[in-house]
């Protein structure tokens, strides 16, 4: 038997959450009857999430989508900006920092190897001293 919704905000946010059974955890109630702000927009997001797995690499999820799967007009408007958000937020590929041999101006350059300069000079006069050869 599935819990009926509370009126009180935090009991509809607890009734509408994932519930565990023994064979995984299922939503107890449908789409277009949850309320709830945080359970809402987390079984949004995990749509989402199963529409880009279905599409491939050149997946895109539409309004349309989301209600073919059982979203009702008003909580999209109300929840799937932030879901998109969150879905973006947690998935998408990070940037990663530029190697260090790329640099892009001369000013860079022009830095390193005044820096390499101000770094090897003073190692080969100590090596000269130590090898005899000063």
């Amino acid at each position: 038997m599935l819990p009926t919704l509370s009126p009180a905000p935090i009991g509809a946010a607890f009734l509408e959450s994932r519930v565990a059974r023994d064979d995984g955890y299922i939503w107890p109630i449908e789409r277009r009857k949850m309320q709830a702000r945080g359970p809402t927009r987390e079984r949004m997001v995990e749509d989402i999430i199963a529409a880009v797995r279905e599409g491939g690499e050149a997946a895109v999820v539409t309004v349309a989508d989301l209600h073919r799967m059982g979203w009702t007009f008003d909580q999209i408007e109300a929840h799937a900006r932030t879901a998109f958000a969150v879905y973006k937020a947690e998935h998408e590929p990070r940037r990663s920092r530029r190697a260090l041999g790329q640099r892009d101006s001369a000013r860079h350059i022009a830095t390193d190897a005044a820096a390499l300069t101000v770094f090897v000079l003073p190692v080969l006069y100590w090596a000269n001293i130590l090898t005899g050869a000063l």
